[in-house]
């Protein structure tokens, strides 16, 4: 298992063009391509498909915790129009913030993926296929990731596809990029560096919390579902005994963990979102 800081960054897929043709590489992305930070952002345009970026297309990301320190990450490249994209690829790594690639990958389905330079995973040929023959635009690839011992932080997965026609060239091609980033090692149970309230609680819109000391600077508050998934509040100096915070719209009902972090310590709370 790597020792590195936390950051889960999803894999370019690429298709390298040979004249006018344009085919899948067999032994898929080359290493470098996730546009993850570590890899300076790069993904697969410009020395493969030069397909245009996102029209409507869609890449999708989800990290879900399956065994006690095992994630399952799962990756899926949607088009818009059945049966417009036969092929895609795609190529996957995991990062800190810093760029660094922590944490060790395995294969779930050794038919679709494959593991290439330690860190990174892409598609084999027989992965192009779409994931479903209703819809043919549809392509979806899963793995494991378990994160460096007794690491608690953020991950991010950075992810990019190419989706393609099989036209025999690059026309109609388009590439797609996304990243996720969850929390690792803070589940429900609450923290307690210092103390705080947040009411109401359970909540709807907003929340309020209230500090007998404030957080100070660079402080980080962010809710955590049961999965992992984060939604952050807000991050920077926090000089105040007390703030309002908007609830994102998008986040569905149900259990949360609050928490507020900041260089005086790190706490937590329960809330349920009604």
């Amino acid at each position: 298992m790597k020792q590195a800081i936390l950051i889960l960054g999803i894999f370019t897929a690429v298709f390298f063009t040979v004249g006018d043709k344009a085919h899948t590489n067999a032994s898929g992305a080359p290493t470098g391509s996730t546009g993850s930070p570590g890899d300076g952002g790069a993904g697969c345009t410009g020395y493969c498909h030069n397909g245009p970026s996102v029209t409507g297309e869609t890449l999708e990301i989800s990290a879900q915790l399956n065994l006690v320190s095992e994630f399952v990450i799962t990756i899926e490249s949607i088009g818009t129009t059945p049966g417009e994209y036969t092929k895609a690829g795609f190529q996957a790594c995991v990062e800190d913030g810093n760029g660094n690639k922590i944490g060790e990958v395995s294969l779930i389905d050794f038919n679709k993926t494959k593991i290439v330079d330690i860190d990174y995973v892409t598609h084999t040929t027989s992965g192009t296929a779409p994931s479903e023959m209703v819809f043919n635009s549809h392509h979806q690839w899963s793995f494991n990731w378990i994160p460096p011992s007794e690491y608690s932080g953020e991950a991010t997965v950075y992810a990019t596809s190419m989706l393609t026609n099989a036209n025999g060239n690059n026309q109609g091609d388009v590439f797609v990029s996304n990243s996720h980033t969850f929390m690792v090692g803070v589940g429900i149970d609450e923290v307690n560096d210092f103390e705080f309230t947040a009411f109401p609680n359970p909540t709807t819109e907003q929340i309020t919390l209230q500090w007998k000391e404030s957080p100070g600077e660079n402080a980080n508050i962010y809710l955590c579902d049961a999965k992992g998934a984060i939604s952050t509040l807000i991050k920077g100096d926090l000089n105040q005994n007390e703030y309002t915070f908007s609830i994102p719209s998008h986040l569905a009902r149900g259990m949360y963990t609050l928490n507020v972090v900041s260089k005086k310590g790190q706490s937590s709370k329960r809330i349920v979102l009604q």
